[in-house]
């Protein structure tokens, strides 16, 4: 996915009535399980790249669970 894609992937989950567990949806976003389809350079790659995602569903999270619009804006 791209940046545009897994921020509506994340409004759309965050939106919805179940709540989504990161196991789940990770092998929607790297097409398939991380540890099969995604290679990293090292830990420290792997851990900033998904702290930057849990970054972006914080944003978007909080956006709307205070009814605000949300829009993305390349945070």
């Amino acid at each position: 996915m791209n940046l545009e894609e897994l921020d509506g992937f994340f409004a759309a989950l965050i939106a919805g009535p179940e709540t989504v567990m990161p196991s789940e949806y990770n092998r929607e976003i790297f097409d398939g399980e991380m540890s099969e389809v995604v290679e990293f350079s090292g830990l420290d790659e792997a851990q900033e790249i998904l702290n930057l995602m849990m970054r972006l569903w914080n944003k978007i999270a909080s956006t709307l669970y205070n009814g605000e619009i949300h829009v993305f804006d390349d945070f």
